[in-house]
């Protein structure tokens, strides 16, 4: 009797290993069919570009560099006048173009300011079957500041960064590597990349989604290494000391205020080199990428000002 209580426990032991193991391997394969199919590569709209910006754009210079074997393209803007305020590394948004932010590169450049813009992997005119994930960015930010600081900083002495939305969060994040930035500037930038992914599918399917969260940072993980899979912004600017403006507008629906963005960790973030600007601007539908323009569709005179004069006290 006791032989058989003890075959049929290593049958249901078996049985629950065998089971376990199929659930690992269908939870891991749907998580990364399912993430990869988040970020498809994305080449843009090809829209007419106003007279403003075509002159704008014969200004700058093509710039060609490296991240994780693919050529990603990027583009210098000169300071309007020749003057050498700093140079201002931009960082885009998700789902979005070099082209999508011209009128915010003009305006810096009217400032004073020499700008540095590229379309990360996956994305426009750079190379990458996909956009791989939000830590891409990230990991591509890093190495277009290798890029620029073999080439001397392109003769600008201090170097600032911006970011909007995926690129506010890894302008945060990039030091991380070590890098000698004078300020960072984020507007309405998740503070994580594991959050950036959770969040928003756990608001569309329900909170059943975290039971994948183990198989989802495992994958991270395994596409990007642990240091770049985990960074995130309330972590890297609670440590640096670098001057950091994180800037959050009223009515963002993409990344809400108070759910996944870096500002909602503004209670771990214990320094005083870090300035919050909370609910900025007016409610008025979805203010993600909205908030960066003005009402005649150029950027947001207001907020390139309050960006500037930032950098400006920074250097």
């Amino acid at each position: 009797m006791a032989t058989d209580k003890k075959r049929n426990l290593k049958k249901v032991l078996s049985i629950t290993v065998v089971i376990l193991i199929t659930f690992v391997f269908i939870s891991f394969g749907t998580t990364k069919i399912v993430y990869d199919a988040c970020f498809p590569r994305y080449d843009g709209e090809q829209e007419a570009l106003s007279e403003e910006l075509k002159k704008l754009n014969e200004s700058r210079t093509e710039e060609e560099f490296l991240s994780d074997g693919y050529r990603l393209k990027g583009y210098l803007y000169p300071a309007e006048n020749g003057e050498k305020q700093g140079l201002i590394v931009f960082a885009i948004g998700f789902n979005a173009t070099v082209n999508d932010y011209l009128w915010q590169v003009k305006a810096f450049s009217e400032k004073g300011y020499g700008v540095f813009i590229f379309d990360p992997t996956g994305c426009g005119d750079s190379e990458g079957e996909s956009a791989v994930g939000f830590p891409q960015m990230l990991t591509d930010l890093d190495a277009a500041l290798d890029y620029i600081e073999a080439n001397k900083g392109f003769d600008y002495k201090d170097i600032f960064l911006f970011g909007h939305s995926r690129g506010g969060y890894a302008v945060c994040c990039v030091e991380i590597y070590g890098h000698d930035i004078a300020a960072v500037a984020s507007v309405n930038g998740i503070n994580s990349a594991m959050e950036g992914v959770m969040m928003p599918a756990a608001n569309a399917v329900g909170n059943i989604v975290y039971s994948n969260y183990p198989f989802l940072w495992l994958y991270q993980v395994m596409l990007f290494g642990a240091d770049t899979a985990n960074a995130n912004a309330a972590d890297v600017l609670e440590s640096t000391g670098t001057p950091a403006l994180v800037i959050h507008s009223a009515g963002d629906e993409t990344v809400p205020e108070n759910r996944f963005s870096i500002i909602s960790h503004t209670d771990e973030i214990d320094t005083d080199t870090v300035t919050f600007i909370k609910g900025y601007g007016d409610v008025n539908g979805n203010s993600h990428s909205k908030i960066l323009f003005g009402e005649d569709g150029k950027a947001n005179p207001e907020l390139i000002k309050l960006i500037t004069d930032f950098f400006d006290k920074a250097a």
